[in-house]
């Protein structure tokens, strides 16, 4: 999960607000729930840990719509009684990140002042001055935020990769990134997850093309599984499917609420045909041409991909018409399994291949996944661009964020490099980086009941399971404004909570 406070003067706003997932091979999660007679949905800071920065917050401001990084908003506000001050702190992000935020909110009842930002325009918020600038991520509207003040300039950009075909929206914005630069720039704080990786990740569009090849090369049905948050490659699986011949269909609520999200808000042109439902393919398509994009890239109990493999596990099949995957189709794993979930998605993947299926994943050596974070040169393209004074590394577990560390005392520009773990608090001035201290981080749990707690919904101490013990009565969702989860890259309880930089 990622949260960072960041302060002058007296006055604080948060960086991202987002939550963690237990993974489906985690026992300790599993017999927490079973405790609670309830289901783990997920975990995030508790607001009581910010202390008195709560009460001179003015604003949250959202890097991006994945739920890492807004995913604790929700469940937080559905308990707003519980901390009153943080529900009336408005929330800053570009169109499709509020919108996607609004959706959560609705599924819960509940609304919140969101406004929004816009690409290279600076907006005064508190004693900051913000500008948003464009970055490629899987995520659309993706954006590096510059904070200024009297103190001088930091860049945070938590997620963040250099590429030269996204598919959808344009690249990295290294004009802006070169201006601020020559300006100066304090501070950067910025993406470990593949800090030690050599070279470049893979461009989205080098997966479409290589989709197109895995398309026209198959004799059956092709299903592509993929997080249902990254637009990009959604529109590169359509983009496979029209250049192979085949007509597209989707299964999985969240990849039609996305994309829809997607076209109300611009990622997308509004003209820009339906997915089609899966269940309703016409029943006289051959198999060579149809596709399907499909949620199930982590072997979610109630996804798509995974209820097809039971199906077909078991012979029995839900829909009597095409959409079914039988013994010579392709399924296609465009995604990495999250830690936590390895023995879950290899087991789903496995009963695939036992039942006939081409099944096609990373270790297949073939171009069908790309990361959304940069690898060292790109890491290192980003450094040239803003030359900062002072390098502060974020978003990876201690063996990533050393090879950040590593990479970023090799940059003339940069005198000093620190990280900022859970909880610890720095100063940044001209004179340098001063570690002043470490804030004691709560975490909370959201626990859906299930048996006889069934309906109702709490927060629950994590992982301790003492108090806070809030409840709610769940109230009816509106499943067409439902958001389901992306999952987080960081998942041990030890890279939870807050991280604080002053």
């Amino acid at each position: 999960m990622n949260c960072y406070a960041v302060g002058t003067k007296g006055r604080w706003v948060l960086i991202d607000l987002g939550a963690t997932f237990p993974g489906a091979d985690d026992d300790f999660a599993a017999e927490f729930a079973e405790r609670h007679e309830a289901r783990v949905e997920s975990i995030f800071p508790d607001p009581r840990s910010f202390g008195d920065i709560i009460n001179r917050l003015d604003a949250i401001i959202l890097t991006h719509a994945h739920e890492d990084h807004v995913g604790g908003i929700a469940p937080l506000l559905a308990f707003s009684e519980a901390w009153p001050r943080l529900s009336r702190v408005p929330i800053w992000g570009t169109k499709y990140t509020i919108e996607t935020v609004q959706n959560r909110l609705r599924e819960y009842g509940r609304s919140h002042p969101m406004r929004e930002l816009h690409p290279k325009r600076t907006t005064r918020i508190g004693q900051f001055d913000i500008t948003p600038i464009r970055v490629t991520h899987s995520a659309p509207q993706t954006m590096a935020i510059l904070l200024a003040c009297k103190a001088g300039r930091i860049i945070h950009a938590s997620d963040v990769k250099v590429d030269s075909r996204p598919v959808i929206g344009a690249p990295t914005d290294f004009g802006s990134l070169e201006r601020v630069g020559r300006a100066g720039v304090l501070a950067f704080l910025a993406d470990s997850t593949n800090a030690h990786r050599s070279g470049r990740s893979r461009s989205e569009g080098e997966v479409m093309d290589g989709l197109t090849d895995v398309m026209r090369s198959a004799t059956g049905r092709v299903y592509v599984s993929t997080f249902a948050s990254n637009v990009a490659r959604i529109e590169g699986i359509r983009g496979a499917a029209r250049r192979s011949g085949r007509s597209l269909a989707s299964s999985g609520f969240s990849i039609q609420r996305n994309f829809e999200t997607a076209c109300a808000t611009g990622v997308l042109q509004p003209n820009t045909p339906p997915l089609i439902d899966a269940r309703r393919l016409h029943h006289g398509i051959p198999k060579r041409k149809m596709a399907v994009v499909c949620t199930g890239t982590q072997a979610e109990e109630r996804s798509a991909l995974r209820r097809l493999t039971t199906e077909l596990e078991l012979g029995a099949f839900s829909n009597s018409g095409p959409f079914r995957i039988e013994a010579g189709d392709t399924v296609v794993h465009s995604a990495r399994a999250i830690p936590g979930n390895e023995a879950t998605v290899r087991m789903m993947l496995d009963t695939l291949r036992a039942k006939g299926v081409n099944v096609l994943d990373a270790n297949s050596g073939l171009p069908i996944h790309a990361s959304g974070h940069g690898h060292r040169d790109e890491l290192m393209d980003l450094y040239r661009a803003i030359r900062p004074r002072f390098a502060m590394p974020v978003h990876g577990n201690e063996e990533l964020i050393e090879a950040h560390l590593d990479l970023a005392r090799s940059v003339p520009s940069v005198r000093d490099a620190q990280s900022p773990r859970e909880g610890e608090a720095f100063r940044v001035s001209e004179a340098g980086i001063e570690r002043l201290g470490t804030m004691s981080v709560d975490l909370v749990a959201y626990l859906k009941g299930v048996g006889s707690t069934l309906g109702t919904e709490k927060l629950v101490a994590w992982p301790s399971g003492e108090a806070p013990d809030l409840k709610r009565e769940a109230k009816e969702r509106r499943r067409g404004m439902t958001t389901r989860r992306s999952p987080s890259s960081e998942r041990s309880r030890g890279e939870q909570g807050l991280r604080a930089t002053v």
